[in-house]
């Protein structure tokens, strides 16, 4: 009777235990899983040269909009003295943008703010501090030539010289640890556009390729950046026949779309018809290294090559003639006509 009432005791006190355990188990699966597919965080940025500081604050909220919000944003202002710091927001006309001491933008796996700070009347060495190095995935790095200084997940401030009226650019990037460039890469705007040859165009033997490739360098503005996009290699294949170089990979990758590629030229084609495809090799940056990760293919284009026609001109249409037998048919039958005709005027 004893070993019941232990046993009923302990029942008691180790279910409730159990189901504590297990829901606050799964409480933090599910706010991990919120967390990985929409983040929030908010993190302040200080500038500081010659005990000047100035700060402002970037991050994500999944109730946030990607336009200015009164609820979230907040407008700079100018200090007159010393360092200012502020995040750049772009307005919907290309010729205004303003300055925000708090940006917040919708959670999302990937997206990034322009930072842009100015020494007004200091020279020295000026810091870019941060509050928080939990947020994983987040870089600092230059927004001109995209080369990253420092990983904000990782170390808590970034210095450099600066001089009295001096403008310098940042992009503060967040990627979530789970994202494929490879996919980012793909979901952006592309496109190869060959300009010459034409198809169903007749050439003789030799002609020009022209080429114009798209692509979107960076949307950090609207849609969450893709990395720092750029192209690395061009190359074109005849008839599936192995790749030639338009533009081959020096090890510098070519930075502001459109790339065009004018009068490459195409010699020693055989007579008949022939396909030709353009392929483009896309990379990121990641973490200051180039990287390939998107590979595009233009659709082919058919020309037809005749040595001793007119170059670039299509061959005439054949002239609909009717079968021989026709045409003597019908020649004989105006002919009979005419003849009766004149035996009757003979005749009256």
């Amino acid at each position: 009777m004893l070993a019941m009432k232990i046993k009923a005791s302990v029942l008691t006190f180790v279910v409730p235990l159990i189901i504590l355990i297990m829901t606050t188990a799964l409480s933090i699966v599910v706010a991990q899983s919120a967390n990985s597919s929409s983040p929030t965080f908010s993190i302040s940025i200080t500038a500081s040269i010659n005990n000047y500081t100035s700060n402002c604050v970037f991050g994500v909220n999944p109730d946030s909009s990607i336009n200015y919000s009164s609820k979230y944003d907040s407008l700079a202002s100018y200090p007159n003295i010393g360092v200012y710091c502020y995040l750049v927001y772009y307005n919907q006309s290309p010729f205004r943008d303003d300055k925000l001491s708090q940006y917040i933008v919708p959670s999302n796996e990937a997206t990034s703010w322009v930072l842009e700070v100015e020494s007004i009347d200091q020279e020295g060495t000026l810091t870019l501090s941060w509050n928080d190095t939990t947020v994983s995935s987040l870089t600092l790095a230059d927004h001109i030539i995209k080369k990253v200084y420092a990983n904000m997940s990782e170390v808590g401030s970034f210095s450099f010289h600066d001089v009295a009226g001096g403008v310098s650019d940042f992009d503060l990037v967040y990627q979530s640890p789970n994202l494929d460039a490879g996919e980012i890469l793909a979901a952006s705007p592309h496109s190869i556009i060959i300009e010459s040859p034409s198809n169903n165009t007749v050439y003789n033997t030799s002609l020009t390729l022209n080429v114009s490739v798209n692509f979107l360098e960076s949307d950090s503005r609207f849609a969450g950046p893709i990395f720092w996009q750029t192209l690395s290699t061009l190359n074109y294949s005849l008839d599936n026949n192995p790749s030639l170089n338009i533009i081959a990979n020096t090890g510098l990758a070519l930075i502001g779309p459109p790339v065009l590629s004018d009068n490459v030229s195409v010699s020693g084609l055989a007579d008949g018809q022939h396909r030709i495809v353009v392929t483009a090799v896309f990379v990121a940056n990641v973490g200051n290294v180039f990287m390939p990760t998107y590979t595009l293919t233009s659709d082919p284009i058919y020309f037809t090559v005749v040595t001793q026609g007119t170059p670039h001109e299509a061959p005439p249409e054949p002239f609909p003639w009717l079968p021989v037998a026709a045409v003597s048919v019908a020649v004989a039958a105006v002919l009979a006509a005419a003849a009766v005709v004149y035996l009757k005027k003979r005749k009256r």
